[in-house]
């Protein structure tokens, strides 16, 4: 059994999120002190420069960095927590990369039976950076998911 997400890698990624804050928090203090240091110069054009670049130093550093730990943080958090559920699925194909939840997934296309016998195919999404474990198309899996997003897979 291929599992995907464990309690260590939460720490993990609540570890990197912590730096990140850190560090944000490190690039407002320095705008902040800087705002504060060009009202001495009485320079109201250098004050408003400082005070933007700051800003928005500040936004983006939060928009690049932090917010793509954070979402996948988030999404660790609520799978190790959540309520998921197994099902015995027939490979057929990956498929393209899309965004979930904040998190860049690829799409992995299963086809599966219902009870009463009629096939069906479901579109799961399996985080990018996951390794999954080799299967040919046709073969036939146990995965456990939460809302599409694949946690563990097992060959059958």
């Amino acid at each position: 059994m291929t599992e995907f997400y464990n309690l260590q890698q939460l720490n993990q990624t609540r570890k990197k999120l912590l730096q990140k804050y850190s560090i944000l928090a490190l690039v407002a203090l320095i705008a902040v002190t800087l705002y504060l240091l060009s009202f001495y110069l009485h320079k109201f054009l250098l004050t408003f420069l400082i005070g933007c670049i700051g800003v928005c130093a500040s936004i983006i550093f939060f928009y690049y960095f932090v917010s793509p730990t954070k979402n996948e943080n988030s999404l660790m958090k609520n799978i190790l927590e959540g309520k998921s559920e197994k099902e015995q699925l027939c490979f057929l194909e990956f498929g393209d990369a899309i965004e979930r939840e904040g998190v860049p997934c690829n799409k992995v296309l299963m086809q599966g039976v219902d009870p009463k016998g009629r096939a069906f195919e479901r579109e799961l999404f399996l985080a990018q950076g996951q390794k999954m474990p080799p299967i040919i198309k046709g073969e036939q899996v146990e995965v456990t998911t939460y809302q599409s997003i694949i946690t563990s897979i097992k060959k059958v």
